[in-house]
């Protein structure tokens, strides 16, 4: 009787830190890995980082195939997310179809290559009923001294902005105070990255 108790309290905890629908750890589950990761980064000041996505033109795929469509290929994203992370770092549903990826112990430079390669796996994939490959906007920024959690998001956010304003499908560096983020465009548009203000 006790095992089954413990196994309905596990399940119960289980479903309160994940999204029910991609398997994924929810909002609640980042935000506190979040703040410890941060006070990690306050005591230690090893690089974290993070990558927000948010999938181009989903609005437009639910309206054609459907919300069943779009449930699945919202389980399939999450799938290539979790096969392309290590087991230190937290993929995340940000939002109905934004995904976070938090990065202990990763550089820029790593990160970009993290962020370049799901943009990558995304692309490649053609999942039907879609005729078109799924792609996502990036959003990369490393933790900066006296970063709140939200002013962090924020700036993740803000850089995922930017990479749609530039035409989906690539991948923006979140810039700190006073300075731009920075455009890396894929490879398949234009040879090298590109900076812009």
């Amino acid at each position: 009787r006790n095992h089954t108790l413990q196994k309905l309290k596990d399940e119960v905890e289980a479903i309160k830190r994940n999204d029910g629908l991609t398997g994924l750890a929810n909002i609640k589950l980042l935000d506190s890995r979040m703040n410890e990761e941060i006070l990690r980064w306050e005591r230690y000041r090893r690089p974290l980082a993070l990558v927000l996505l948010d999938l181009d033109n989903f609005d437009s795929i639910n309206d054609e195939f459907g919300r069943k469509t779009g449930d699945e290929l919202l389980q399939h994203v999450a799938t290539i997310l979790n096969g392309a992370t290590r087991t230190l770092d937290l993929v995340a549903r940000y939002g109905g179809q934004e995904f976070a990826v938090l990065l202990p112990e990763t550089n820029e430079m790593g990160a970009m290559i993290v962020a370049e390669r799901l943009r990558m796996d995304m692309e490649s994939l053609l999942i039907l009923p879609l005729l078109r490959p799924l792609t996502a906007s990036f959003g990369v920024a490393l933790l900066q001294p006296d970063e709140k959690r939200e002013a962090y998001y924020a700036r993740a956010g803000r850089a995922v902005k930017y990479a749609k304003d530039q035409g989906r499908n690539c991948i923006a560096m979140a810039g700190i105070d006073g300075e731009p983020d920075h455009l890396y465009l894929n490879t398949a548009r234009e040879q090298g990255p590109a900076e812009q203000a």
